[in-house]
């Protein structure tokens, strides 16, 4: 079993050394890194130098990208992988020794699993943020768990079915957040199935000082709002989004920042009716 290890990167270079080191203690796992590279040019420069394949023991391939957008990359990465396994690292996450063994040996003692997905979390620290246990994803709603950076998929479900990262959302688009879950949704619907275990966690920082800004949080907001819009028709996105709507009346009351969360999901919601509209006008077109 090879690991294809695709990671985006945009001017973390000393982030990316850390996680190119924290690979060293993978064996005897098998696995190929290939780094999508989004960043400036002196950046790239930098990172030119790191990602010489002769200062590491596993095949690495640097790609150049001018186009932003953390799907993008992930979609270019995986026209070039050729591994058995795809996952996703962040440029600034890390793995702990013997990490991608337990993977392997996982999926070998799973094959009816298509892909598994775990927490992320910092050494020695519970997050806050992280489901814990153990439990099968299979439905559409179920997609909502899974974090990209600790998200391990079978490819051959990928390349039979041509999935892929929607770009119109992730990091570097009006829309930064929920590619993760939408990809999964799409996996799920193409017949594949899952399982989440908190016992997997990939380091990464819990993101204590990230911003919360209105802005920040109502275009996350639309962006899973996208994603349920697009999704609709599956019944347990149809329950999910209600549920959702009816907390967020609720929280609205009296507190604007619930309200403009509110429209930013609605916004979301009708844009990803208007894709999936779109998409099935197109395939009808195309019949």
């Amino acid at each position: 079993m090879i690991f294809s290890l695709i990671a985006a990167t945009r001017n973390r270079p000393i982030e990316l050394k850390r996680f190119l080191d924290s690979l060293q203690g993978q064996a005897p796992a098998r696995f190929e890194v290939i780094v999508v590279d989004q960043s400036s040019q002196a950046e790239f420069d930098t990172n030119k130098s790191i990602l010489t394949p002769d200062r590491h023991s596993f095949p690495i391939m640097h790609i150049r990208s001018e186009a932003i957008g953390l799907s993008r990359a992930r979609n270019l990465g995986m026209q070039h992988a050729t591994g058995q396994i795809y996952a996703f690292p962040d440029d600034d996450c890390w793995y702990r020794e013997g990490y991608l063994n337990d993977i392997e040996s996982w999926f070998t003692s799973h094959p009816q699993y298509t892909f598994l997905s775990g927490q992320y979390s910092e050494p020695n620290i519970v997050n806050p943020h992280s489901l814990m246990g153990h439990r099968p994803l299979a439905s559409a709603a179920s997609a909502f768990h899974v974090r990209s950076v600790s998200l391990f998929v079978q490819a051959s479900l990928i390349t039979k079915k041509h999935l892929c990262f929607d770009e119109s959302i992730g990091a570097g688009t009006a829309l930064p957040a929920g590619e993760e879950n939408e990809f999964v949704i799409r996996i799920i619907r193409s017949g594949g199935s899952g399982y989440y275990s908190s016992d997997f966690i990939t380091y990464h920082a819990i993101f204590r000082d990230q911003a919360n800004d209105d802005d920040s949080l109502n275009r996350s907001e639309e962006a899973y709002g996208y994603v349920l819009g697009k999704h609709i028709t599956c019944p347990t996105i149809i329950a999910r989004a209600m549920i959702g709507y009816g907390r967020s009346l609720i929280e609205a009351f009296g507190r604007n920042s619930k309200v403009n969360r509110w429209r930013a999901r609605s916004r979301g919601i009708v844009k990803g009716l208007r894709t999936a509209r779109n998409s099935h006008r197109a395939e009808k077109a195309a019949e």
